[in-house]
């Protein structure tokens, strides 16, 4: 692993320090990205950019990057890890950081990002600062709503037990209609000691690792507070992992709700929490579908694709998913969620994809 050293930041007011892991991230985003960090109206920041192994020229696109600034580091992997691996690599390089946050290297934050989260740092500490921001598709930029008012503490563990079953809550009615995903990382800001005590790290899975790492981080936190602020871009373009052919989805996506479980089961989570995390494993399967069974580049015979699709539904914990959700109020879930229950309950998986690509 080699790196490219940043000059040292005065410390006598704290460093917020910002990942931007890349893999494969066309320049002009990389640089678009970088270039808001470097706009910010604080300027006591260190960047650390993560090329993981890309195969492509990022690696000396990141290195002319740095070249304008020292308070950019580049640090190189020689083989590529993941987004989780990366962002961990980020914030190990990060020893000076007071606080930390993961951008992803197509997306840009806005310019008063840091200097309005100081202001309510100096007005009261948290282990966890959460925020919203916008949806860029295009030249069409979307506001996300905010889940909680502004302010909004999470102290007690009863209440931070609310933000984490929040991530099953989101696909049922009571979500909150174009929020910013609860579990994004990118909507946060970590305290690099409250990182570093508890030892949070993000979840080494290939897929679904801001869901885990949401869990787990918010379990050994103190103080989470929400914040009414619009601060992220993200970026939507065309081939994200969500929409794209993979092969081994099935594979992910098993290890994915596996560990969800492990964790359940580590912490002792309540019965409510239990029974909801069977809407994301009820996900996950729909998941399987379309990544990977019923995606349009799978060639397979049709009976081929099905009866796999059904043998892996018949692991823990997918085998009693639909019978957990059958037994929660139907009241609860909406509408096309309940019509995706029934077409998978049936093994219509066809027409599952076909009303998942009719909705998008």
């Amino acid at each position: 692993m080699q790196s490219h050293c940043m000059q040292e930041n005065n410390k006598a007011e704290p460093v917020f320090g910002f990942v931007v892991p890349v893999y494969k991230t066309p320049g002009v985003y990389i640089e678009e990205c970088v270039n808001s960090l470097l706009a910010q109206t604080y300027k006591n920041i260190q960047i650390v950019i993560v090329n993981d192994a890309s195969p492509d020229n990022s690696g000396e696109v990141c290195e002319e990057i740095a070249k304008k600034d020292p308070r950019i580091k580049v640090v190189h992997h020689e083989v590529n890890g993941g987004l989780p691996v990366a962002r961990n690599t980020g914030i190990d390089n990060l020893p000076e950081a007071d606080w930390i946050a993961v951008i992803d290297s197509d997306d840009w934050v806005e310019p008063d990002m840091c200097e309005k989260l100081l202001q309510h740092i100096q007005k009261e500490y948290a282990d966890v600062y959460m925020y919203s921001g916008f949806r860029n598709i295009g030249e069409t930029e979307v506001q996300m709503n905010f889940h909680y008012p502004h302010e909004k503490q999470f102290t007690t563990y009863e209440e931070r037990e609310l933000l984490q079953k929040q991530l099953f809550l989101d696909q049922t009615k009571d979500c909150v209609a174009g929020s910013f995903p609860i579990q994004s990382a990118n909507n946060r800001l970590y305290s690099a000691k409250y990182l570093r005590e508890k030892n949070v790290r993000f979840i080494k899975v290939r897929f679904a690792e801001d869901a885990l790492t949401h869990m787990h981080s918010l379990e050994v936190a103190d103080k989470v507070i929400y914040l009414q602020y619009r601060f992220y871009h993200y970026r939507d373009t065309p081939g994200s992992m969500t929409n794209g052919y993979r092969v081994t989805a099935d594979a992910e996506q098993l290890s994915v709700v596996r560990e969800l479980v492990a964790f359940a089961e580590q912490y002792h989570k309540s019965q409510e929490f239990v029974s909801l995390m069977h809407i994301f494993v009820f996900m996950s399967m729909q998941m399987c579908v379309w990544q990977k069974y019923f995606h349009p580049e799978n060639t397979a015979p049709y009976r081929v694709r099905k009866k796999a699709c059904m043998e892996l539904f018949k692991n823990a914990p997918y085998d009693k998913a639909l019978s957990v959700i059958k037994n929660l109020p139907l009241s609860k879930l909406r509408t096309n969620q309940i019509i995706k229950y029934y077409l998978m309950k049936y093994h219509c998986y066809g027409l599952l994809v076909w009303l998942r690509n009719r909705a998008s």
